[in-house]
């Protein structure tokens, strides 16, 4: 077992994923093949798929529990962030626009209640309240500890 820092932790679990996709499609591409012609042993990288989804469970769960402590603070980035995303997916086009089609088509005027200085001016007040929690994330996953497999 080694003591880590949260956030070397958080890069050894990411390279751990990225590990188990590239053994994921290894064991995929060369599982059948033509007989006496393989270039990996398909039941080692097996084996060797199941350590490391092991040591990255391992890992995840030293993080979920050390999570904990600033997991309010982890929601609150996910709906900010969540709300910026609907916030710039808003019709925000006001104007004329043409309805029907042919004889019957007609203007009518459009108008956007919330305009798009109303969702850009949001966004940057979101924004500033992401980068202070995100701060306050990145200090605790810089200064906490937690133990993880070697």
């Amino acid at each position: 077992m080694a003591q880590v820092r949260i956030r070397k932790a958080l890069q050894i679990k990411n390279r751990l994923a990225g590990e188990i996709a590239n053994l994921n499609k290894l064991i995929q591409n060369n599982n059948s093949h033509r007989e006496g012609v393989t270039q990996f042993d398909v039941k080692k990288l097996l084996v060797d798929r199941s350590n490391t989804v092991a040591k990255l469970v391992a890992v995840k769960s030293s993080l979920a529990t050390a999570n904990v402590a600033i997991y309010g603070k982890l929601t609150v980035l996910a709906e900010l962030k969540d709300e910026i995303k609907f916030l710039r997916g808003l019709n925000t086009n006001s104007g004329e626009d043409e309805v029907g089609y042919g004889e019957r088509a007609k203007t009518v005027k459009v108008v956007a209640e919330v305009t798009a200085a109303d969702v850009e001016l949001a966004v940057t007040h979101l924004t500033l309240e992401i980068e202070k929690l995100q701060d306050e994330v990145d200090y605790f996953n810089s200064t906490v500890e937690i133990t993880i497999p070697d």
